[in-house]
């Protein structure tokens, strides 16, 4: 037996413990031993239990901060009808057993118990398991686990009194092949003896046994459902037993290094954890399982998202951007998986979250530099979504989910993403107009009754994205659909597209491509020309202003919107009240001039079009850019930022304009901790 993290053999182990089966002229000397080694034990278990407590108190997670209030994050990452009947976890020094309580905003862990017994240990549920290559499964014919015990009616105080008992009972055990269980059940410390796969097995040793109890009242307890047993993986001795009903659950954390270096969880897939991992029943009229949960430190989850949402070799400004990102995301979707019982899951349903694997000293500095550090706007946290790539721009959340009062992630234009360079971001597909047919009827587009004759793109996101909103497909029989909304067209077409952002022909389709990567509005200033052409200043300092075309149509705007579209399509809009408007004499282009390096760009000549053609003409083409919803930032465009040298703060700024950094101390409620 183990306490605290300090391997300690119980008398159970001694083989010259167990009661002589004929006088013994030295017995009374063994009975002496025995009681001196059990409270050598006692003293053990105190000295071990101190350690744990400065364990608990003191133990540090990374990049904490003592003014920001210790929230934790539930991460689900088994749950549900996807549960295994068992959980293997392994770490390098043993385990704090504890109990754990989770709520939305509020998580503890009390340690109750320890082992350095075993490494390797798997979770099953109280019920007889097989076993077989170190894999557990549910068993009634050949149990490795059984699911009755005897179980001791003392409730004991605290664990080490708890402890003293067991070393008295395990000694007077040592040669029956059977032993005590440390357990914790409905928030008392109880023993439980062997394990045995039928009750009349239990009552059998009962009777064989009942005498080495010494007066003690022991009843016979079965399978629970809500009970979990700890096993050594390898022996299928089990270590720990318990069952708090749903008020509470099993947790483990890892034991450090004796030289204070931390030790992680890890799991069969070989991920690697901070924190601590709970494990809850999970039984229901068709399934039963362990769930796994890992309850990490807010900066610790952050720190475990970075490396598998973005590389963690990016730029640091990089880093750093989507730290914050993870950051507000995650506080603001506290309750998104709340009916499961933990915040949010592991997958990119949530963020994709791994742990610590690939953590590294970059990952750990963008972390540390921005710790506590979320996005707001007018003082309130900041929706901030992202995807891989976006493709030149972005598309607004009303455009794609048809929520409205997000400004700051409206559509925009970001000429800085150098899409045709990042894998998926830039992409083709082809489809006859049969298999588009029975594509979209499999979808639930039911109107559709013959082969595709036309698809027609009728509006985009906006002024600036190239996002389809609205898109109208006609078959051969006149029959037509209108999807809108950008998810859903993605979705209706989604073995053939990787965003909505997309162009599409038959037989053949033109496009646009950039012709040169600019940074950010706020990094540029803008060169007009002179002369060459007749040229018109005007100046309003009302917010209306009108426009007298050649054929007398009178066009307004309101002046924050104010544009101007070149022959060749681009769109310019001014950055203040002045306005140049330059005439078709005119031969000089408007250039704008980098801040950052002074590079000078050419605004006529940003773009050029050219032509994708399908394999065979009758085919349907779609040419897209970005991938993924088209909201919020651009993981690609962001690192091509930070490669052109832009701090983490313009970066946000840049895809979400209006937004600020804070303190998430300073923005949400306190009530919640």
């Amino acid at each position: 037996m183990s306490w605290l993290g300090v391997n300690i053999p119980l008398a159970s182990n001694k083989k010259n413990a167990a009661a002589p089966k004929k006088k013994n002229p030295f017995a009374n000397k063994n009975k002496l031993f025995i009681r001196i080694l059990a409270w050598i034990l006692v003293l053990m278990m105190i000295i071990t239990g101190v350690y744990t407590a400065l364990y608990f108190f003191i133990s540090t997670v990374f990049a904490a901060d003592a003014s920001l209030p210790d929230l934790k994050i539930a991460v689900g990452l088994l749950y549900g009808d996807n549960v295994d009947v068992a959980f293997k976890t392994t770490t390098t020094n043993g385990y704090i057993i504890g109990t754990a309580t989770i709520e939305k905003y509020k998580k503890t862990f009390t340690p109750l118990w320890s082992t350095t017994e075993a490494n390797v240990i798997t979770i099953v549920c109280d019920r007889n398991n097989g076993k077989k290559s170190n894999t557990y499964f549910f068993s009634d014919t050949s149990v490795a686990v059984g699911e009755y015990h005897l179980q001791i009616d003392t409730v004991y105080k605290d664990a080490q009194t708890m402890a003293k008992d067991m070393a008295v009972i395990d000694a007077a055990l040592s040669d029956k092949g059977i032993y005590s269980i440390p357990s914790y059940i409905n928030g008392e410390y109880r023993i439980r003896v062997g394990n045995w796969g039928t009750k009349k097995e239990a009552e059998t040793a009962l009777e064989k046994y009942g005498s080495v109890f010494k007066g003690k009242k022991v009843t016979i307890v079965g399978a629970s459902a809500t009970g979990v047993s700890m096993v050594a993986t390898s022996t299928a001795k089990i270590l720990f037993e318990y069952d708090c009903g749903k008020t509470s659950f099993l947790a483990l954390d890892a034991i450090d290094d004796a030289d204070g270096t931390p030790a992680y969880l890890s799991t069969p897939s070989g991920n690697i954890y901070d924190g601590i991992f709970v494990y809850r029943r999970y039984k229901t009229s068709t399934k039963d399982g362990i769930e796994l949960i890992n309850v990490v430190s807010l900066e610790d989850y952050v720190a475990g998202v970075l490396p598998y949402e973005i590389s963690n070799s990016w730029p640091l400004e990089c880093q750093k951007t989507f730290a914050i990102a993870a950051r507000t995301y995650v506080i603001q979707n506290m309750g998104k998986y709340w009916s499961y019982g933990f915040n949010v899951d592991s997958t990119a349903n949530s963020q994709v979250y791994r742990g610590i694997a690939r953590v590294n000293s970059n990952v750990r500095a963008a972390v540390a530099a921005t710790a506590g550090q979320v996005l707001t706007y007018n003082g309130s946290l900041a929706a901030v979504y992202y995807s891989s790539s976006t493709g030149g721009c972005t598309a607004g959340t009303y455009y794609v989910w048809g929520s409205s009062g997000y400004s700051w992630l409206a559509s925009k234009s970001t000429p800085w993403e150098d899409y045709l360079n990042h894998t998926n971001a830039f992409w083709q597909t082809e489809v006859s107009p049969s298999e588009l047919s029975e594509y979209l009827i499999s979808r639930g587009y039911t109107t559709i009754k013959s082969d595709i004759a036309s698809i027609t793109i009728n509006e985009t996101a906006g002024e600036e994205s190239s996002y389809v909103y609205k898109v109208t497909v006609v078959d051969t029989q006149g029959n037509k659909v209108t999807i809108t909304r950008c998810d859903k067209v993605k979705s209706a077409f989604s073995k053939y597209l990787n965003s909505a952002n997309f162009v599409v022909g038959k037989g053949s389709v033109d496009y646009t491509e950039y012709t040169a990567l600019l940074p950010p509005d706020s990094l540029l200033e803008y060169e007009y020309p002179e002369g060459n052409g007749e040229r018109e200043r005007i100046f309003s300092t009302s917010k209306l202003f009108g426009v007298l075309t050649d054929f007398g149509q009178y066009l307004g705007s309101w002046l924050n919107g104010i544009s101007v579209i070149t022959a060749e399509g681009n769109r310019i809009a001014p950055k203040s009240g002045n306005m140049t408007v330059l005439t078709a004499e005119s031969q000089n282009p408007i250039y704008a001039v980098s801040k950052l390096d002074g590079k000078r760009y050419d605004l006529s000549n940003l773009t050029i079009t050219s032509t994708k053609y399908a394999k065979n003409k009758e085919n349907f083409i779609f040419v897209g850019k970005g991938w993924g919803h088209g909201v919020g930032l651009s993981q690609y465009g962001t690192y091509d930022l930070a490669m052109m040298g832009i701090d983490y703060k313009t970066i946000l700024t840049s895809y979400c304009p209006g937004t600020s950094l804070s303190n998430f101390a300073n923005v949400v409620s306190w009530q919640w901790w």
